[in-house]
């Protein structure tokens, strides 16, 4: 089941017994409405607007702590998928590297980590360790 639909059917279920997550997911699911009017949404369009939420949330959080800030910031935390670390983000460019030596130049290797890990790094990471491994 795609993020999108998890996202819609998890918003049901909570009706009526979690209004915190009823309605944080009613803004993401808008959200993501203002951005496609595709059915079948990709995930990538989710974690996106996610990131963003979440960004939103931990400044608020920064200048002022509530309860439901607090619940919002893991409900938003739990839909994103695990992070590579920079240790396994260097090994897979290593071995995209050892696979193909043209992987060595930017704009081979980073449309591959978009392609094959989209959502699962930070690209400022990935570029400092680029940058580290003599790309």
């Amino acid at each position: 089941m795609s993020l999108y639909k998890t996202i819609q059917t998890e918003r049901q279920n909570a009706l009526g017994k979690d209004r915190v997550k009823y309605n944080l997911f009613g803004v993401l699911i808008a959200e993501v409405q203002r951005k496609t009017t595709a059915e079948d949404v990709e995930d990538s369009v989710i974690i996106q607007t996610t990131k963003k939420l979440l960004e939103s949330v931990n400044e608020t959080l920064k200048v002022a702590s509530n309860e439901q800030l607090e619940a919002e910031k893991v409900l938003l935390e739990d839909l994103l998928p695990k992070q590579l670390s920079e240790d396994e983000l260097k090994e897979i460019m290593i071995s995209a590297i050892a696979a193909d030596p043209s992987m060595s130049e930017k704009k081979n290797m980073f449309p591959y980590l978009k392609a094959n890990y989209e959502g699962l790094y930070d690209g400022k990471t990935a570029n400092a360790l680029f940058s580290q491994i003599g790309g």
